[in-house]
């Protein structure tokens, strides 16, 4: 748990400095872009700020850099959820309440299974959902959600 809050702070503080940029120099953009009546989702106009800043704010030569540090932070946080949802599985149900006395090449192959399934369930809910937005809209989910959490 504390490796994946770890490894979760450079990548929200990448994002939020590029956030932070965005909203200072791109506020007529965005209020041009809101107010626009042809513009059928001007919610999405806040998913302009980070293309606009690497085009706009960053030097070239800089590009590259915050490109390969925005990439190496998604592979993190995607090998890390990974790693715990089959880590998850092998050590706190299979071998604590499954086969208490399995080998650890079972165990490796468990692992190895575990991970695949949940690659291809991340993959599959990428199919099914639309868009970012739409994770909240679904009944169940907002029926956990904190009411400050819910879209209005």
């Amino acid at each position: 748990m504390v490796m994946a809050v770890v490894s979760l702070a450079p990548r929200f503080l990448l994002i939020g400095g590029i956030a932070v940029l965005g909203i200072v120099f791109f506020s007529p953009e965005l209020a041009k872009i809101i107010t626009d009546p042809n513009n059928k989702e001007p919610d999405k106009a806040f998913e302009q700020i980070l293309p606009g800043v690497l085009r706009d704010c960053v030097p070239p030569g800089f590009k590259r850099y915050l490109i390969a540090a925005l990439i190496a932070s998604f592979m993190s946080t995607f090998v890390s959820t990974v790693n715990s949802g089959a880590a998850y599985v092998v050590n706190d149900i299979y071998k604590r309440y499954l086969n208490p006395n399995a080998p650890p090449r079972r165990l490796v192959l468990l692992g190895w299974i575990t991970s695949t399934m949940v690659i291809l369930l991340g993959i599959a809910f990428g199919f099914v959902t639309k868009n970012v937005h739409s994770i909240n809209r679904v009944d169940r989910v907002r029926a956990w959600c904190p009411r400050s959490w819910r879209p209005t």
